[in-house]
């Protein structure tokens, strides 16, 4: 009988230590990543050169930003409606923001669509964020993707937008 209890014992012992170690494993690497060669995709990163150049002496330019790290919800809601408001934003990013130079304030939001935004969640998608940007009154533009551009429409698009007259520039503040 004791020899029972003892290889009981012993085999649970074991049966823990593997059940312990098989846990450390998945917790070390339970998944693998892979680093993406660039955090723009090609369309994204010709666009981007072109927004230099059009607008790069007169703002920062920053790509890939969370709609989260620019807009909040309101106060006064509650608890719960406050995050599912929060939600709806948190995982959405806006392809370019345009920035002062001066404060970092967030003077636009761009948007390069390409064939993905003719699917009809993309186009709920655009029309969230233009209502989001509608209401706090910053300027939401969208670019069509396209082989190339001209810079001096992207730069006049931009600055109409933005209420800018490109021959006289003021853009303090």
């Amino acid at each position: 009988m004791k020899l029972y209890i003892i290889a009981f014992i012993g085999l649970s012992i074991i049966i823990l230590l593997k059940l312990w170690q098989r846990n450390l494993e998945s917790t070390k690497g339970e998944y693998e990543y892979n680093l993406n060669k660039s955090i723009l995709t090609p369309a994204e990163r010709s666009f981007y050169g072109v927004l230099k150049q059009a607008v790069g002496n007169d703002f920062d330019i920053f790509s890939k930003v969370r709609v989260a790290d620019i807009f909040s919800p309101r106060k006064g809601y509650s608890k719960s409606a406050w995050q599912s408001a929060f939600n709806k934003i948190s995982r959405k990013h806006f392809d370019f923001i345009l920035s002062s130079k001066n404060d970092t304030s967030v003077k636009c939001c761009i948007e390069l669509n390409d064939k993905s935004h003719n699917k009809s969640t993309r186009g709920l998608r655009d029309q969230f964020l233009q209502e989001i940007c509608e209401s706090t009154d910053l300027p939401f533009i969208q670019f069509a993707t396209k082989s190339s551009y001209n810079i001096q429409t992207v730069k006049e698009t931009i600055y109409e937008k933005l209420g800018i007259n490109t021959n006289i520039k003021q853009l303090e503040g």
